[in-house]
């Protein structure tokens, strides 16, 4: 039980930290900040739907319910995984 409430954990600190650290490599509210890691990711052109897309849009307007719960679950199981498979040996 014990290795539960740590993948919980740390899904849950994950979720709440994704804005902070959008925000942090350079995708704002008011796009994508000048001498950021994103300016320098960022092409002459941005395909719709790629991963710099999503992320501009996330650093824009927020998480989605769906997307905190991808990551929620993501950084949950491979915790769990993790913890299980290291325990193990």
């Amino acid at each position: 039980m014990p290795l539960v409430k740590l993948s919980i954990a740390v899904g849950l600190a994950a979720v709440v930290s994704a804005p902070a650290v959008l925000y942090a490599v350079g995708f704002t509210g008011a796009g994508v900040a000048a001498g950021s890691i994103a300016a320098a990711n960022q092409g002459p052109a941005v395909a719709a739907g790629s991963w710099f897309a999503s992320a501009q849009s996330a650093g824009a307007a927020g998480l989605s319910w769906w997307t905190k719960t991808a990551i929620f679950g993501g950084v949950a199981s491979a915790t769990q995984f993790a913890t299980s498979y290291f325990r193990s040996k």
